[in-house]
């Protein structure tokens, strides 16, 4: 695993190699695969907002959560071949702005939080 999340002090949420997506609910005891068909690397996952809204990234993707990770939605990426490495997240009363870091640039991103 490349990266874990933690949204409370007993869910988790685990990415990695070949799209690898794992969660636990009781602080890491037992992990369930949260995996979806992909077979992308993951690098990064994070829950900045909350514990229902997170954000992966990773061999040419890009993916938000709204339900704890059931369900990634993809977000705008460069294709199949650019590796995002990770976020970075600035967060205010009414947006989630952040960028997916890579190796040559830094890609920004803003999105409302209303609503």
């Amino acid at each position: 695993m490349y990266s874990v999340s933690f949204m409370n002090a007993n869910s988790a949420v685990a990415a990695g190699m070949i799209g690898s997506l794992l969660k636990t609910t009781d602080s890491g005891i037992s992990w369930y695969s949260i995996r979806k068909g992909y077979i992308k690397w993951i690098e990064s996952v994070c829950f900045p907002v909350d514990r229902q809204t997170g954000y992966i990234c990773g061999s040419g993707i890009i993916m938000k959560t709204t339900n704890a990770g059931s369900e990634w939605i993809p977000q705008s990426a460069d294709g199949n071949t650019v590796m995002f490495r990770k976020f970075y997240f600035r967060l205010t009363m009414k947006r989630v702005m952040w960028l997916a870091e890579r190796e040559e640039y830094l890609r920004p991103r803003t999105e409302d939080r209303t609503g």
